[in-house]
């Protein structure tokens, strides 16, 4: 009896345990059949190493690789990072001309070529866009600033002929004043500009009225600027007389000849006479003290004296001389020579060595002592 339950128990197991044998083969046969049923392999690994590398990156920034100004020369370095430049022209400046070169990605879209200046500050832009993009992200923009020095449109001078202002004149003093006479109708005006290259009128000065008159003079730049002086010209009433009038031209640019009264020039004529005889009057009275000073040493005066006398004894005596030949032709008795000569003329030249120098102040002796001088050289 224990014989049959050990083997019932034994047979039990054996049927309780064969399931569970049979479940854990299972899995092993599944390898076997996957060829049969899908032998295609998994494409995944094969078609990697076939993929095509990442495109090159979009470029979107256009730049220039040089930028001028054609006969100026930029503020600033050029860079092509930098967007922003200056430039200084002189006032006369009109135009210029602006090249530049786009690099290898880029072309120019718009703004180089000639640009007319038409203010003191202008602005210029140079537009560059990438190659075959139209979108507005691919352009770049260069400004150029132009700023032109301003032009010089001051006076170098300014006048009103036939008056002289009430103040001083300046460049830089741009109202003045003066006072006309009532018959005073019109005035003009003579002003010059500092410029060649600016022109001046003048609005105003003719038709005075009485009282305040405003002239303007105005000096313009081929530019366009201008610069506006005001001369505030009072014509007075005509039994008033003004304080400020000139008799003579003060510029030689005039259009119209200044009114001088006739008495006047009369006077500047008797001026110049009388000049003339205070000239001549010096030369005479120069000419007295050079023969002053030429008779001025008594020993040369006592020794030109004593040969006049000489002289003039040997002359009496050359004529006595001349007396007794002819008396001798015409048998008159002879006489001697010293009874021809007068007793008196030779007590006078004794008188005369005697006498005291000349004075010198005698001017009429020097200049014949000058004359004598000329004839013994």
């Amino acid at each position: 009896m224990k014989q049959k339950r050990f083997l019932l128990i034994f047979m039990s197991l054996v049927l309780f345990c064969m399931p569970i044998v049979v479940f854990a083969e299972e899995p092993n046969s599944t390898p076997d059949e996957t060829p049969e049923v899908d032998p295609t392999p998994d494409p995944t690994p094969d078609e990697t190493p076939d993929e095509t590398p990442d495109p090159t990156p979009e470029v979107t920034t256009a730049y220039l690789d040089y930028l001028a100004v054609d006969g100026f020369e930029l503020n600033e370095v050029f860079n092509k990072e930098k967007k922003n430049y200056t430039l200084n022209v002189p006032s006369n400046t009109t135009s210029i001309n602006i090249t530049a070169t786009p690099d290898s990605n880029s072309e120019i879209f718009t703004g180089t070529g000639s640009k007319t200046i038409s203010a003191i500050t202008s602005e210029f832009k140079v537009v560059a866009k990438v190659k075959g993009c139209d979108e507005e992200r691919c352009t770049t923009t260069y400004t150029v600033t132009v700023t032109r020095e301003k032009a010089d449109v001051s006076l170098k001078s300014l006048k009103v002929n036939g008056y002289a202002f009430q103040e001083s004149f300046s460049p830089s003093v741009y109202s003045y004043s003066l006072e006309v006479p009532y018959q005073t109708e019109d005035i003009v005006v003579v002003a010059a500009a500092n410029s060649a290259d600016s022109s001046v009128s003048v609005k105003g000065a003719e038709g005075l009225q009485v009282g305040r008159n405003t002239v303007t003079v105005t000096v313009s730049a081929s530019t366009g600027e201008k610069q506006e002086y005001t001369i505030i010209v009072t014509r007075l009433e005509e039994e008033e007389e003004p304080a400020n009038e000139t008799s003579t031209v003060t510029s030689e640019d005039t259009t119209k000849p200044p009114v001088t009264p006739i008495e006047k020039k009369n006077n500047n004529t008797k001026y110049i006479i009388v000049a003339v005889v205070c000239v001549l009057l010096i030369l005479l009275a120069g000419l007295g003290i050079f023969f002053y000073i030429k008779s001025s040493d008594p020993a040369k005066r006592e020794a030109k004296r004593k040969a006049k006398e000489e002289k003039k004894l040997a002359k009496l005596k050359e004529k006595a001389g001349v007396i007794e030949e002819e008396i001798a032709e015409d048998e008159v008795p002879q006489v001697s020579s010293d009874e021809l000569i007068n007793p008196e003329e030779i007590e006078d030249l004794e008188k005369t060595k005697e006498a005291p120098a000349i004075d010198h102040t005698d001017i009429l002796d020097g200049i014949e002592d000058l004359f004598d001088d000329r004839e013994e050289k």
